[in-house]
């Protein structure tokens, strides 16, 4: 586990090449869900992630001659994207390894070198997608911008894949924020509640499609699906609020690969 001094180290480390992603409030959002909210937009964050804290936190903590000796990433997605910008940023060489066919085109714009064999990744060091402690150091600076520039929050909303963002969240709201709950909404029916949270929710595809043409329409922002589900889990009552809460919910992610879902 990891604890508020860890997100804040990461942070010192990370702050100079990451951007401090808005944090925006919405009257139609307030409205429906029935609590003061705030949305924390990570969609705009570098390589359109929350992953590239995480990526950054892991890489800015490698001494430099293993940082000169490149890294790689082994899962696509917004993982692979996150390492191939982190390593642009750091002026390193990324590499993604990727079953062949299986795309890495985002990747390979960005940078990186992407291929079918481990074999090739050599003396390179590996970025983990998840289980890493410095991964959720640097996942958890979301919510201290957040809090520093809103304020405590009584409830935090955010979705939950592998279990990095919630770890690191959690570790520094709790700390911040005291008497916070937690809220994760999983991206996978069935995926084990993580231990920092409080509760855990999940939404539907029609409540997800909801939440990003609400986002775009109002707030004209684009986000991926599994980037709106803490959106959607608030709008569809998921998550018990009261009038007189602050709600700070966490818009992770915004590589939408498909055209908006129509209203």
């Amino acid at each position: 586990m990891i604890d508020l001094s860890d997100v804040l180290s990461a942070q010192a480390r990370i702050a100079a090449l990451v951007e401090h992603t808005p944090a925006v409030s919405s009257g139609e959002l307030n409205a429906m869900a029935g609590a003061r909210v705030t949305l924390k937009l990570e969609n705009l964050q570098g390589a359109g992630s929350f992953k590239l804290r995480g990526a950054l936190s892991a890489m800015t903590a490698l001494p430099p001659e293993r940082l000169r000796r490149g890294v790689a990433a082994t899962a696509n997605g917004n993982h692979a994207l996150a390492v191939a910008h982190a390593a642009r940023l750091l002026d390193t060489t990324a590499l993604v390894v990727l079953p062949e066919g299986s795309g890495g085109g985002g990747a390979r714009a960005l940078g990186a070198r992407v291929v079918c064999c481990k074999d090739e990744i050599a003396d390179r060091t590996v970025i983990p997608a998840k289980g890493s402690a410095l991964a959720m150091a640097g996942a958890g600076t979301v919510a201290v911008e957040l809090i520093r520039d809103v304020g405590p929050v009584d409830v935090l909303v955010l979705p939950v894949g592998g279990g990095t963002l919630a770890a690191g969240c959690a570790a520094a709201a709790a700390a911040l924020a005291p008497g916070v709950r937690v809220v994760g909404v999983l991206l996978r029916r069935g995926t084990p509640k993580p231990p920092a949270l409080h509760a855990a929710v999940t939404v539907d595809d029609a409540e997800t499609a909801a939440a990003m043409r609400l986002l775009h329409d109002a707030l004209g922002v684009t986000v991926e699906p599994n980037g709106a589900c803490a959106v959607a889990a608030l709008c569809a009552g998921r998550v018990p609020v009261r009038p007189s809460d602050r709600v700070g919910v966490v818009v992770s992610g915004g590589n939408v690969l498909q055209p908006l879902p129509v209203g």
